[in-house]
């Protein structure tokens, strides 16, 4: 197993890290000092630059591709005041847009470890893709998030 700079650092949030690459980076550099042979990685992770000697060699069929609020409401029924977790600067920006009365607040970690987290209480609501969250097989206490009607 490879510990890559956003494995190794749980609580700091991605977009202050460096930028892009966070997850592949140290990949690649085994890639290509021949320590590995391959890695998979998510494409959402994968910068838009790989070093010319690196090949993708195969991708999978894309999942869904939208974002959900994993709640006990709606976000329009969510309380004043609610602390939302998400790891994205893009999806923090979404929410206050669509309520700005919510806290939003950083949460790191796998997505087990994530609603691990809302489960305790840590967070009202946590903002997940809804492709991990069906590879999990779950269902339940989660809305397609759609900020923009």
């Amino acid at each position: 197993e490879v510990e890559t700079p956003g494995d190794r650092d749980r609580e700091a949030p991605i977009y202050t890290m460096g930028g892009t690459g966070v997850f592949v980076s140290t990949l690649n550099e085994k890639i290509l000092s021949g320590e590995i042979d391959v890695a998979v990685h998510s494409a959402k992770d994968i910068p838009t630059s790989i070093p010319g000697d690196i090949e993708i060699a195969g991708v999978l069929e894309r999942g869904p591709v939208e974002d959900l609020l994993v709640s006990r409401a709606p976000l329009e029924r969510i309380p004043k005041g609610s602390v939302v977790g998400t790891s994205s600067l893009r999806r923090s920006h979404e929410i206050l847009f669509a309520r700005p009365d919510l806290k939003v607040k950083s949460i790191r970690g796998n997505v087990d470890t994530r609603i691990r987290k809302y489960v305790e209480g840590q967070y009202d609501a946590i903002i997940l893709a809804k492709a991990a969250y069906d590879r999990l097989g779950l269902d339940e206490n989660a809305y397609v998030l759609d900020v923009h009607s």
